[in-house]
């Protein structure tokens, strides 16, 4: 099978205090960016859009299963508070485009959303919540993710649409700004058409896509380069000026990019 090339996404705070990321399995790695928990009692978590959905596992202080979400792709920033009932969090996150080729329905209408995780993957809550879920560690809660994970992707063997792949490799390996009139010259095939495509894989539209692909590139570039040169980012991503680009950066993390990296 094709796979899209995997973008090097970053929350709000990677290095926060309590929060893990562990790397799948080599086979998973096209699907899934990461395992994850939580473990810290702060207040609020701010959330910043990551081309990611996430299958959210919220334990108790006894380890148990309270509850299984599956939170959507985002589009905008939001602040999450914590809900005292819940004493940790393991999380699935998948790569927008992959999460379809697991899942028993599109992903039309998930955008934004924190859904139910049965309208999604059925069964899969009371998996998570047997006993033998309750009593490992947190390798051996991953391992048996991974495991479901590889059955599903078996059993479901999905095929998506070269259109929609075609458009995404256009996509990620773009830094200024697609005209969707030159993306469906090099796809073959109209704009409406495209659209569903993106809906049904994604939640979202290819420029939406495409705008928070760029988002993230600048937000990984700043955060491991350890420089702000707001002029340089600019010029690099097709903004017409430092102004277009802070406006830009605000609309998807709520901050100026000189905030959010200090």
């Amino acid at each position: 099978m094709r796979f899209i090339e995997p973008v090097k996404t970053l929350t709000a705070n990677p290095k926060q205090p309590g929060y893990i990321e562990y790397e799948p399995q080599p086979f998973l790695k096209s699907y899934v960016r990461c395992f994850w928990e939580d473990t810290c009692s702060r207040s609020s978590s701010v959330i910043i859009p990551d081309l990611c959905v996430d299958i959210l596992v919220y334990l108790d202080k006894e380890n148990y299963v309270n509850d299984v979400r599956f939170s959507g792709v985002n589009d905008v920033h939001f602040k999450t508070e914590r809900d005292s009932v819940y004493h940790a969090i393991f999380g699935v996150r998948f790569y927008a485009w992959s999460v379809w080729l697991f899942s028993m329905t599109d992903m039309s209408g998930s955008r934004n959303q924190v859904l139910e995780i049965d309208e999604v993957f059925p069964r899969l809550k009371e998996i998570l919540q047997s006993e033998c879920f309750r009593e490992v560690t947190t390798a051996q809660r991953i391992q048996v993710v991974e495991h479901w994970l590889i059955d599903k992707l078996a059993q479901q063997n999905k095929l998506m649409s070269n259109d929609f792949l075609n458009a995404m490799d256009m996509l990620i390996n773009a830094n200024d700004p697609i005209r969707m009139k030159l993306l469906t010259m090099h796809t073959g095939v109209g704009m409406r058409q495209l659209e569903r495509l993106f809906s049904m894989y994604t939640g979202m539209s290819p420029k939406a896509m495409f705008n928070i692909i760029r988002f993230q590139k600048m937000w990984h570039q700043l955060y491991f380069s350890r420089r702000l040169d707001v002029l340089d980012l600019a010029h690099q991503y097709g903004f017409t000026d430092q102004s277009h680009l802070t406006r830009h950066f605000r609309r998807y993390s709520g901050k100026t990019p000189s905030q959010l990296f200090y």
